[in-house]
C-alpha cells in the first residue's frame, strides 16, 4: 500500500540508494587495464593492478576447473549407496554448491573478463573431467 509516508521516506532517502548503486556497474565491462576497483569475493582479495587482474582471473578460473571435477566425483560415486559414501557425497556436494555461489557472485560483478574467465574454467573443467 503506498502511502504518503512512504512517499516522504523515498524522497529523502533516494539520495543514499543512487549513490550506492552508482557504486556497481549494471552493465557487462572491463577494469583490464586498471585493476579491478574494490574486493572480489572477500575483503582482502582486490586486483587493482592489470597482473593482479590477471591473478584473479587464472584464480577464477582454477576455482570453476575444481568445480567441475567435484560435480563428476559427485556424479561418479552416486552408484555406491552405502551411509559413508552418501556422507562422503554429500559433503563433496556442500563443497560443489559453494564453488557454484562464488562463481555466481564473481558473475554478478558485470566484468566480462571475470566472466570469461568463468565460462574457460567450466569448460577446461568439462574438457578435462566430462569425458573419464
Amino acid at each position: 500500500m503506498y502511502t504518503l509516508g512512504t512517499e516522504r521516506f523515498f524522497r529523502s532517502h533516494k539520495k543514499d540508494w543512487g549513490s550506492r548503486s552508482s557504486q556497481m556497474k549494471r552493465y557487462f565491462h572491463s577494469n583490464a587495464a586498471t585493476g579491478f576497483p574494490g574486493p572480489i569475493l572477500f575483503s582482502w582479495w582486490t586486483a587493482e593492478t592489470p597482473l593482479g587482474y590477471l591473478a584473479s582471473g587464472m584464480a577464477i578460473m582454477v576455482i570453476a576447473i575444481v568445480f567441475e571435477g567435484l560435480r563428476f566425483v559427485r556424479h561418479a560415486m552416486g552408484s555406491n549407496r552405502g551411509l559413508p559414501s552418501r556422507a562422503a557425497a554429500a559433503l563433496i556436494h556442500m563443497m560443489a554448491m559453494s564453488l557454484a555461489y562464488m562463481l555466481m557472485l564473481v558473475v554478478m560483478t558485470y566484468d566480462f573478463v571475470f566472466v570469461s574467465f568463468v565460462v574457460a574454467g567450466l569448460g577446461i573443467g568439462h574438457m578435462l573431467w566430462g569425458n573419464l
